[in-house]
């Protein structure tokens, strides 16, 4: 019996267990805290192969109290699951286990695949979010979590009087362990907060443990003139296929100030859409959720 299964995994990246060579009967068990939470038995295919799935579902059910709140700053990160194979086979018309083993099976909690280039031990180094640079609003609560203890640092981008100026000041200082992730409050008035720069003062901040692994935060009113001329643009263009021949199903298109401000509207959408695929735009690289862990 050959069992290809990690010690240590994403929960993203927890595919199926796969078993091989085994000949007749294989009993499979899942304990968690010292309580068994999954027993079943399986029959190889032809070739002897055995496919246990969904193991990253059982560990996302254990997982669901990492999605925190403002009443719910820190929760552990990790779930523990023991395993249990035993092969069985007929000797002399009775079931008998003639191979067992025992593996424990880390399941991190990380809903972004990385095909495989983050290692679960390198998670406490790095911010737990989706995206390295997002739009920052001045009433909006930004959110993000970091595994492990340590200092979080924060990098602050401001006007000065005859250019920006970067000051550096510690954000938080997280006291738990590596299993642990913790969820700190990055909103602008938070940090505007922490280094004594007003809001209006400040064009953008960085997040970190590893400088060089930074979240960015920038500022959104320095980036409404970009989306005010994707909006004209939009327009523009609209009105240009109305004249073009190969566009007939627009000529007789007509629009109002109404629909001009619909189809604006749309524009800015789309723009934050664009910025989602993470194209080479002007302002931003990508804008999506704030956290790995939802």
């Amino acid at each position: 019996m050959n069992i290809v299964c990690p010690e240590i995994v994403l929960s993203a990246e927890l595919d199926d267990i796969i078993v091989n060579d085994v000949s007749e009967k294989l009993y499979f068990e899942v304990s968690y805290q010292n309580e068994v939470i999954l027993q079943e038995t399986y029959f190889p295919d032809n070739d002897g192969k055995i496919f246990i799935r969904d193991i990253a579902l059982l560990a996302d059910s254990y997982l669901k109290d990492v999605e925190l709140s403002e009443s719910a700053i820190s929760s552990a990160g990790v779930v523990k699951f023991h395993l249990k194979f035993e092969e069985i086979k007929k000797v002399n018309q009775e079931e008998q286990v003639i191979h067992s083993i025992e593996p424990d099976l880390s399941v991190y909690a990380c809903y972004v695949e990385t095909a495989g280039t983050l290692l679960a031990e390198d998670l406490h180094l790095i911010p737990l979010t989706r995206c390295p640079v997002k739009p920052v609003y001045k009433e909006r609560k930004e959110y993000i979590s970091f595994y492990g203890s340590g200092n979080i640092m924060v990098s602050v981008t401001s006007i000065g009087t005859t250019q920006d100026l970067t000051s550096v000041f510690t954000l938080a200082t997280l006291t738990g362990d590596m299993e642990t992730i913790t969820r700190l409050d990055v909103s602008l008035k938070v940090i505007s907060d922490i280094c004594g720069i007003s809001q209006d003062k400040i064009v953008k901040y960085s997040v970190y443990r590893v400088e060089q692994l930074a979240a960015e935060y920038k500022v959104s009113k320095y980036l409404q003139p970009q989306m005010e001329l994707i909006a004209e643009s939009f327009i523009f263009k609209t009105k240009k296929l109305k004249r073009d021949p190969a566009f007939p199903a627009l000529r007789n298109l007509q629009l109002t100030n109404v629909e001009i401000d619909y189809v604006s509207n749309i524009a800015t959408l789309l723009w934050g859409v664009l910025l989602s695929f993470d194209l080479e735009t002007p302002a931003l690289e990508c804008i999506n959720e704030d956290d790995f862990i939802k």
